[in-house]
């Protein structure tokens, strides 16, 4: 497991729900609305149960696009809250961002009186790979659709849909919305981005975009090999890459370098 979604998963999990005083109507009423709204869209919709640590998927036309397979683009319900199968498809850079501004918004949320939590939306703009390998604007919108009794956070609407502006950006143009004011808030990824990162993350990282190897890194610093290679590990796990050129090149678009 990445440590980006632990950390979330993590945060989700810190809520305490009663089953039994779930109101499943409201469930049902929230998957019809996003088979609804899909229809209608064209796009994709997301409803996470965090209680049951579950989501139900609306894909349709969306999945086409993106070149999903049939399985997926047919697929209903998954016993998770990670959409991976759409996270697939998305740019590494972007998925990372997304992670960071998807846990800042829930802890934002988390801050708010409860009847205030449903006033706002977060949204971001980010990229995907369709179907011909070729990455495509998508205008990602997430809000929570329905709290508990108890005032934790239960179902969350998470909503992809191709930008009307497929200009290149340099971040995902992440806000949050009051939806009943129209007051915006803008988070600094750029300053989360750097925090991403312990201090001895970031010396092995410098040294690995020196094109110093694991044996003469550990030389160095004083520390053991496999220490050298466990970081190097982490460092592609919180920044969301396959491997450590990638992690470079990460690195010094976000400023970690």
């Amino acid at each position: 497991m990445d440590v980006l979604k632990k950390e979330m998963e993590g945060a989700f999990a810190s809520q305490q729900f009663d089953l039994g005083t779930l109101d499943d109507r409201k469930l049902e009423f929230h998957r019809s609305f996003i088979s609804s709204l899909t229809k209608v869209s064209n796009g994709c919709a997301v409803l996470t149960d965090m209680a049951r640590d579950r989501s139900y998927f609306s894909i349709g036309n969306f999945g086409s696009f993106l070149g999903m397979e049939e399985q997926d683009i047919r697929t209903e319900i998954i016993d998770s809250l990670d959409e991976d199968c759409i996270y697939d498809h998305m740019h590494l850079e972007d998925l990372s961002l997304k992670r960071h501004f998807e846990l800042d918004f829930f802890f934002f949320l988390m801050n708010l009186p409860v009847e205030k939590r449903l006033d706002y939306k977060a949204s971001c703009k980010i990229r995907m790979r369709n179907i011909r390998g070729e990455y495509t604007y998508i205008a990602n919108q997430t809000q929570i659709v329905e709290c508990d009794e108890l005032g934790n956070v239960w179902l969350a609407l998470c909503q992809y849909d191709i930008a009307p502006n497929q200009h290149a950006v340099n971040d995902i143009e992440n806000k949050i919305t009051n939806c009943t004011t129209g007051d915006i808030i803008s988070i600094s990824l750029q300053q989360k981005s750097k925090q991403i990162l312990s201090n001895r993350e970031i010396e092995i990282l410098f040294y690995i975009k020196e094109g110093w190897p694991s044996k003469e890194i550990s030389d160095h610093l004083f520390i053991s090999i496999n220490t050298v290679n466990r970081h190097r590990q982490n460092i592609i796990e919180k920044l969301q890459v396959s491997n450590s050129l990638e992690a470079v090149n990460f690195a010094q678009k976000n400023g970690l370098l």
